[in-house]
């Protein structure tokens, strides 16, 4: 198994800017499937 690159929180900053992400929800969501 690969390990997973930490995402700084740069991108993580830009990833909710790329894919608007407004409530807390949202992101927790993303997390969840980038990281299933």
């Amino acid at each position: 198994m690969e390990k997973k690159k930490l995402v700084s929180r740069a991108e993580i900053k830009q990833f909710i800017k790329e894919n608007n992400l407004k409530s807390v929800e949202d992101i927790h969501n993303v997390l969840k499937d980038l990281f299933a």
